[in-house]
């Protein structure tokens, strides 16, 4: 897919970037998609985000539109990603299953830390370790969680 800017350098839409990404993980070498022919996503939908936001330029960002695993306009949001019903991952594994659902989640996930780094954000191991008071706060949740169940 040719770039969107050309000059000073070339760059690529959020809108091309997301495109590629799908195309390439249903089209990947010896995917049974690519041989069984099978129609690319098409979807409609709605953002979160009221159009009204993006002022009288962007008015149609708030429509989601994707044809053959190409999205033509709209802006993503929590209303896609997240765990929605008819939103771009539940659509996907609904066309393609688990397993491409699953790459498709694992890209995403890959894209948005890139981005976040890139602006400053980063996650050390002490973000990562388990406090032993939470871990107790968890512990009796669980727990709490097992007797309601019984």
């Amino acid at each position: 897919m040719p770039p969107t800017i050309l000059k000073p350098h070339p760059l690529w839409t959020g809108k091309q970037v997301v495109s590629t990404l799908l195309k390439n993980i249903v089209n990947h070498e010896g995917s049974d998609y690519k041989k069984n022919k099978i129609q690319g996503l098409n979807l409609d939908s709605k953002s979160k985000i009221s159009a009204k936001e993006w002022g009288p330029i962007g008015v149609e960002e708030g429509d989601i539109i994707f044809r053959d695993n190409e999205l033509l306009q709209g802006t993503l949001d929590k209303n896609q990603y997240g765990a929605s019903e008819f939103g771009l991952v539940h659509s996907f594994y609904e066309i393609y299953g688990s397993e491409k659902a699953g790459e498709l989640l694992t890209s995403l996930a890959r894209i948005f830390t890139a981005f976040l780094q890139m602006h400053g954000f980063t996650c050390g191991l002490d973000d990562l370790v388990l406090t032993p008071e939470f871990n107790k706060k968890r512990r009796l949740i669980i727990e709490e969680s097992h007797q309601s169940g019984m």
